[in-house]
């Protein structure tokens, strides 16, 4: 993280910056914040408010209503860079000098310095609470069909935040498919889209760095469920072996995330062998594959409630192997035909399964 201090020399004060570790100790070289911030004039008592990436400082060299007045600068963490600054305005600013402004954490309760009230003295600065607007956050957006693009009428989107500060809800899309609701601040929300017929899709949303009203915006995309097999791309085993190769857990790890989100589904899991060797060492062959995966899922935290599985052996190719020239009818000669044929895919049995929405 950043610290950000002022400068004093013989011509102005100014607003820099420099990296410090988690003890607070300095890393490098401080920063000039830049023209975006800083002019020829002073620059005071800047504050940043982590949660919003906003800097507010004090300048009477920015375009002001006499005086010091408070300015906001949002800061751009991609580009490390800092926007335009902004006045405040009344009634944080006034004729004549404000400074000193922070804020709590979600942006809703103020405090500044100003001696705006006059006194015997002539400059006497009293602190000043501001209260800010209500912030009002809301999401909005459809539920399309992924391979017609058009949108769902009666789709559920789900709404749970994963820190628990709010009970989890539906809400269903209208007759064109929209949706629309409000969300609190400081969450973190997980949404799920579901429809029966449909795999489902999700999304997450952030609104702790939200603190200004705001509309958001979220799509969701579903799937229709096929009638037939959906194959596990590059679930591979060796010649004559049920063990799974280390690159075909990694698929199963994304059918893991799949079933926690289609928490509704029960899936049969469906091996097939390549045609060389006896049928029914192959018809036993592809159950002992079909197991390892149903075990693989269920190590992994899938109910085994959900899962069947069933070995086909050879009796359902995707390709004959017999009329490439590469591939053996027997022995250990393999080829990419065999390899095609020796896969393993899942089929949809039931979306009725009472199960509870994850979002790890």
């Amino acid at each position: 993280m950043s610290y950000i201090f002022r400068v004093i020399d013989l011509e102005a004060k100014e607003e820099w910056k420099i990296d410090i570790d988690k003890r607070g100790n300095s890393i490098g070289n401080a920063v000039n914040l830049g023209d975006e911030i800083n002019t020829s004039s002073d620059e005071v008592s800047p504050f940043f408010h982590q949660q919003s990436s906003t800097l507010f400082f004090s300048s009477n060299g920015h375009a002001s209503m006499g005086g010091l007045d408070i300015f906001k600068s949002e800061y751009n963490q991609d580009y490390e860079t800092y926007g335009l600054a902004i006045n405040m305005g009344a009634p944080i600013n006034s004729s004549k000098d404000d400074a000193y402004m922070v804020w709590d954490e979600l942006f809703k309760t103020g405090f500044l310095s100003s001696d705006r009230k006059s006194c015997e003295s002539g400059h006497c600065y009293n602190i000043y609470q501001v209260e800010n607007a209500p912030i009002k956050i809301s999401i909005e957006g459809f539920v399309y069909d992924v391979e017609t693009t058009e949108p769902i009428p009666e789709a559920t989107v789900v709404f749970k935040d994963i820190r628990s500060s709010f009970e989890p809800f539906n809400i269903t899309t209208d007759s064109t498919g929209f949706y629309s609701t409000e969300l609190s601040q400081n969450a973190e929300v997980f949404m799920k889209a579901k429809k029966k017929g449909y795999f489902a899709d999700a999304a997450s949303v952030d609104t702790r760095s939200i603190t200004e009203s705001k509309t958001l915006t979220q799509d969701f995309f579903l799937s229709l469920i096929p009638k037939g097999e959906v194959e596990i791309p590059d679930i591979e085993y060796d010649y004559d072996d049920a063990k799974l190769r280390p690159q075909s857990k990694e698929i199963l790890d994304k059918l893991v995330d799949f079933l926690n989100l289609n928490d509704n589904l029960t899936i049969e899991i469906l091996s097939h062998s390549d045609s060389r060797g006896d049928d029914d060492y192959n018809l036993k062959l592809s159950n002992r594959r079909a197991a390892s995966v149903v075990n693989y899922l269920v190590a992994h935290g899938i109910n085994k409630d959900r899962l069947t599985s069933e070995g086909k052996g050879e009796t359902e190719p995707l390709d004959d192997c017999s009329k490439y020239e590469d591939c053996g009818n027997t022995g250990k000669d393999d080829c990419d035909c065999h390899q095609k044929n020796r896969r393993t895919a899942f089929k949809t049995t039931s979306e009725d399964y009472e199960g509870t929405f994850r979002n790890n």
